[in-house]
């Protein structure tokens, strides 16, 4: 698409339930060739004076475009157990080793009714992070991520067997309460 500083447009956004939806936006500044910098425009005709910056190739000249691109990426991050924080070219090159990654995990915890799924962080070039979430503390990752490297095959099976490990060790009513204190503690007194 061809836009311009002042033009209306469309991108995708992630909704607070994880879900892609098209956005009406404001081309408020250009920011660089690969970035604009974009104000969301409601339906009211007001704009918003957060700005943040989307790639050029995520904007769209219509609302049927968006939602196209909206469709195609729920598609493509609905199959993991948690909205990953991997760009959509990472998670397309990725996706089978992550799939079975997090399948094999899954499996090996699915007698542990604490477990809440996977969430998956990108760090750079074939590295991510694997974060456990706990269904009694669903606002943090619990316990320690692992980190792993996916081009790496022979420690993959390693990794797996340290995540579940891991939970298995940090699954216990008193780890749990010393994670929730802690976390009372970086509430009221911050978190330096």
């Amino acid at each position: 698409m061809q836009a311009r500083v002042g033009q209306t447009c469309y991108c995708v956004t992630v909704s607070s339930g994880g879900k892609h939806e098209p956005e009406k936006v404001l081309i408020s500044e250009r920011s660089s060739r690969d970035v604009a910098c974009v104000k969301r425009q409601y339906e009211d005709g007001t704009i918003s004076p957060i700005r943040r910056f989307v790639r050029w190739k995520e904007l769209f000249a219509t609302k049927t475009e968006a939602q196209k691109r909206s469709d195609d990426l729920n598609e493509l991050y609905g199959v993991f157990s948690l909205h990953p924080l991997v760009s959509p070219e990472v998670l397309e090159r990725n996706k089978d080793i992550l799939l079975h990654v997090e399948k094999e995990i899954s499996d090996r915890l699915s007698d542990c009714p604490n477990f809440g799924g996977i969430w998956w962080q990108h760090l750079g070039n074939d590295e991510f992070k694997i974060a456990t979430m706990h269904k009694r503390i669903p606002e943090y990752r619990y316990p320690a991520p692992t980190f792993i490297n996916v081009n790496n095959k022979e420690t993959i099976e390693t990794v797996i067997q340290r995540v579940v490990s891991k939970w298995k060790m940090f699954d216990v009513p008193e780890e749990i309460q010393t994670f929730k204190d802690f976390i009372a503690d970086g509430k009221k007194y911050g978190w330096d």
